[in-house]
């Protein structure tokens, strides 16, 4: 008998596809993963068929998709969330204003022939910055509440992916609170499980 689960395809190594599999691991719902980079897996069971956007999306037991993170994730925690991550402040406002400020520098990196006078880590200070001083404010959190919500996972996983991007630049960053606070997320287990993308 087919799944009735949903199943939620990302690309491992993406930010985006990371905070989606966080959201499913926080809300405890049972999905199954697929790794969009499994072209042979995508192949076979869409056949060529694909969403327009290829980083993050879920096929829902009601063949509905949902092709962005942010619903992605909303969608999961609004299923269960037994830790209360949805509990925050201003949240869809907060996540177009974070998202904007990552991907100045982001679509650079990923496209520099677009870009040609563009430097990505130049972009990056912007939101890195921004990051630092909200943490510094909520005492190790990003939101007012002084605890951990949604919007820890949807930054951590951006914070982890520009960490690899050059590390030259990222331990030449002055920020030691992100920097701390990063550590501490590829400490957990909940680190551990986004990256084997496993629930």
């Amino acid at each position: 008998m087919e799944s009735k689960l949903p199943v939620l395809y990302t690309k491992k190594s993406c930010p985006f596809g990371m905070r989606a599999r966080l959201a499913f691991l926080g809300s405890k719902v049972k999905c199954e993963f697929y790794d969009v980079e499994d072209k042979k897996m995508l192949s076979a069971k869409f056949e060529g068929i694909l969403p327009k956007k290829k980083d993050a999306w879920i096929e829902l037991s009601n063949g509905q998709v949902i092709d962005d993170t942010g619903d992605i994730m909303k969608f999961a925690l609004g299923v269960s969330d037994p830790d209360k991550w949805l509990k925050c402040e201003n949240l869809d406002n907060w996540l177009s204003y974070i998202d904007k400020l990552f991907m100045n520098g982001y679509k650079i990196y990923l496209h520099p022939e677009a870009y040609v006078h563009g430097v990505w880590q130049k972009e990056m200070e912007f939101f890195l910055v921004y990051i630092e001083s909200e943490l510094y404010k909520n005492h190790g959190f990003l939101d007012e509440s002084r605890r951990w919500t949604v919007k820890d996972a949807l930054v951590l996983p951006m914070l982890y992916k520009l960490s690899s991007m050059d590390e030259d630049w990222w331990a030449s960053l002055p920020y030691p609170k992100m920097k701390t606070w990063l550590n501490k997320f590829k400490s957990s287990k909940l680190f551990q499980k986004m990256m084997d993308a496993k629930v």
